[in-house]
């Protein structure tokens, strides 16, 4: 049983998409059931429940064989910095207590640093937690800015006819699909080829 927590988001829809396709066993986590029905309709088994929630994704994991991991935004929190605190406590937890031989983590580019990376710091947080835990093999994904984040740009782009960004012009952007990203993490777990802890840059 693969887990795909995030599996209604950019990249764990995709992953998920990819596994079944390929008739992997995969259990979708998520928090409405309305959203997971298409991944239960292709063949998924739906798990209800909020990853803030260290009871719900301990039960997620359980029997797993593999997990893909994700710290999903949430632009509604008052304090963004506690809310990814409290989902890095609860994943961790809940790996720590069911051991499942191999995760994937979507990092970011940056999580090896341990301060001066704004959000990103949170999942330096994890990765470590992650590297700590005997007997998981973790594969940290550190992915590059995702192209789709550009489609905030289109109101300025509209009102200005100018696309800005608070970054020097002339330095360049690492940047991915997260389609990729998604399709990249279902090759890795479907051959967990991968052991201890090890990261991968996906630009």
């Amino acid at each position: 049983m693969i887990v795909i927590f995030g599996a209604t988001g950019k990249t764990g829809s995709v992953a998920a998409s990819e596994l079944l396709s390929a008739g992997q066993r995969v259990r979708v986590v998520g928090r409405s059931a309305e959203r997971l029905a298409p991944l239960v309709a292709a063949g998924a088994e739906a798990h209800v429940g909020d990853v803030t929630d260290p009871a719900a994704a301990d039960a997620a994991l359980a029997g797993a064989s593999a997990a893909y991991l994700v710290v999903p935004p949430n632009p509604e929190v008052d304090d963004f910095a506690a809310y990814q605190r409290v989902v890095v406590g609860s994943l961790a937890a809940a790996v720590e207590a069911r051991r499942p031989p191999h995760v994937v983590l979507l990092s970011s580019l940056g999580a090896q640093h341990a301060a001066g990376t704004g959000p990103i710091v949170a999942l330096h947080g994890l990765e470590e937690r992650l590297r700590a835990i005997s007997g998981v093999a973790v594969l940290a994904l550190r992915a590059g800015f995702f192209y789709e984040n550009f489609l905030m740009n289109v109101p300025m782009i509209k009102s200005m006819g100018a696309n800005g960004a608070p970054s020097p012009a002339e330095s360049p952007w690492a940047i991915i699909a997260a389609a990729d990203i998604g399709r990249y993490a279902a090759r890795r777990l479907r051959a967990r080829d991968f052991a201890g802890f090890s990261a991968v840059n996906l630009v």
